[in-house]
């Protein structure tokens, strides 16, 4: 989830974190500034929900895509921030992504995009995109394995490849 160079603590520091949140009423834009402070100073302490649209911070992670059911078209979420747990101070920014009924998300790691060809081409964002418009009506298990098949046609995996599909039931 955080790369090979980064302790597996993270990960515990996000779980706990989002347990916490609700109970702590942590504002967005401070959630990150807390996560990567509990990350350097507090090892073994994000993403929440406010009720009215998911907030979203990105710590050295590629753009949260959205594919709008009614259009098909995909908008691509940046709040560049520095990685989690590098330094114990520092402001991260975030977004607050609103979804209607049948949007999908998507989050993954660059391995996905880094996958090379014979000829050194990456998979890149647009063949990415491109896949989820093609299957963005799918149940998200279909889509998953389409993501993940066009892939593995494009190249061989040298980095992980993680994918998250989440998709906006009510309205």
């Amino acid at each position: 989830m955080s790369g090979t160079g980064v302790s597996w603590h993270v990960h515990n520091v996000l779980v706990e974190a989002s347990a916490n949140m609700p109970r702590k009423n942590v504002p967005g834009p401070s959630v990150l500034t807390s996560i990567n402070f509990s990350a350097v100073v507090e090892p073994g302490r994000t993403l929440y929900t406010n009720g009215s649209g998911l907030r979203v911070g990105l710590a050295g992670h590629p753009a949260v895509l959205q594919v709008c059911a009614k259009t098909n078209e995909i908008k691509q979420w940046e709040c560049p921030n520095m990685p989690l747990g590098i330094l114990a101070c520092g402001e991260f920014v975030s977004s607050e992504i609103r979804a209607e009924r049948g949007d999908i998300l998507a989050l993954y790691t660059d391995g996905l995009l880094e996958t090379a060809n014979a000829a050194g081409e990456e998979f890149g964002i647009k063949r990415l995109e491109a896949e989820l418009r093609k299957c963005g009506t799918e149940p998200l298990d279909a889509i998953c394995r389409s993501v993940q098949e066009s892939v593995a046609r494009h190249g061989a995996q040298f980095d992980d490849q993680s994918l998250l599909l989440i998709r906006q039931l009510l309205q």
